[in-house]
């Protein structure tokens, strides 16, 4: 599933099919299957369906959460596994980008995975990478979190 803009669609709208096609270029097969998902029509049993946009909104919203996942500090996204790991110590590689917002630059982390030996990612800005450090991480400390290995940064 690809991520759509929710910002396109209007809560107290009814949408047709048609309306939801030219909004996100989705066709029908797509949109039935979203039906037979969980995403409620007005009247299921009239024709055309008509789907309101807070209903819209709110599906695709929970299907675009559902597949992000929550890392702990000392863990890289395997993107052939698509969970996160604590990737091998002696590939990991770190590479600054381009600036982002106001005077922070984007650091990509990248590592091996020990379960599938691909790629892991990591991404954050100079600041969250540097609040990644053991004497530096208070939330860490807070959490338990302290036996687990941390990253090796700079």
């Amino acid at each position: 599933m690809r991520n759509y803009n929710l910002n396109k669609i209007k809560s107290r709208y009814p949408y047709t099919y048609q309306e939801i096609h030219e909004l996100f270029g989705v066709c029908n097969g797509t949109i039935k299957n979203w039906i037979r998902d969980g995403l409620h029509p007005i009247n299921p049993h009239s024709l055309p369906r008509i789907i309101l946009g807070g209903h819209l909104k709110a599906y695709l919203s929970k299907k675009q959460t559902s597949r992000k996942t929550k890392l702990l500090p000392n863990q890289m996204y395997c993107v052939s596994c698509h969970t996160g790991v604590i990737p091998l110590p002696h590939s990991l590689a770190k590479t600054i980008r381009n600036k982002i917002g106001k005077g922070k630059r984007l650091v990509v982390h990248e590592g091996t995975c020990p379960h599938c030996t691909n790629t892991t990612i990591r991404f954050g800005s100079e600041l969250e990478i540097y609040c990644l450090r053991p004497e530096k991480n208070f939330l860490q400390k807070q959490k338990g979190l302290n036996d687990l290995p941390l990253f090796k940064v700079g």
